[in-house]
């Protein structure tokens, strides 16, 4: 219980690290609003998060969890990519304030 704590709390911070690039990005980047640029965050942090209890109900049933890992890497990287391709573009002064 003493390292699932610390854990949560990191998952949250990086969960909400991205969440907030991602809304950003749908916001002033693909110029959604009204609720709309919360769809970004939605699905891929979101598959990220359902395909990861997935992999875990997986291994706790004895199956092999190899389709949840390989969904939970391609909406990561995807994320990731999203993420950094909006913070690198804000940096350089294009689309942004630095």
């Amino acid at each position: 219980m003493a390292a699932l704590i610390p854990a949560g709390l990191f998952w949250a911070m990086v969960l909400a690290g991205s969440f907030h690039g991602l809304i950003a990005f749908g916001r002033e980047v693909l110029g959604w609003h009204a609720g709309w640029e919360y769809l970004v965050p939605g699905t891929l942090d979101g598959v990220s998060v359902t395909f990861a209890f997935l992999a875990f109900r997986a291994v706790r049933m004895k199956k092999a969890p190899d389709r949840c890992y390989r969904l939970v890497w391609g909406a990561a990287i995807a994320s990731a990519t999203v993420n950094f391709a909006y913070e690198y573009r804000r940096g350089t002064g294009r689309g942004g304030q630095p």
